[in-house]
């Protein structure tokens, strides 16, 4: 039983060999990052908010989130010639 959770044959997932490459030069791992910048600024400005010390109109996020997570579906889909 532990060889065959050891071997390869079962995993649905596999490593490509040049993923640093790929983690480096990909349009949606960036994407992913800035979506996950903006969700902890999200919780900064919802406490400087609710402290009054900035105000600031409430769709900014989900229309950055909602665009940043289209582009994130469109980088996925097409093709990066370059990878």
């Amino acid at each position: 039983m532990v060889e065959y959770l050891r071997s390869m044959e079962w995993r649905l997932f596999k490593v490509k060999k040049d993923w640093k490459y790929i983690l480096r030069k990909a349009w949606s791992v960036k994407i992913v990052v800035v979506a996950g910048v903006l969700t902890g600024a999200q919780f900064l400005f919802l406490m400087a908010w609710e402290q009054g010390l900035v105000s600031f109109s409430p769709w900014w996020y989900p229309s950055i989130m909602g665009s940043l997570m289209a582009a994130t579906l469109i980088a996925r889909i097409l093709a990066q010639k370059e990878l």
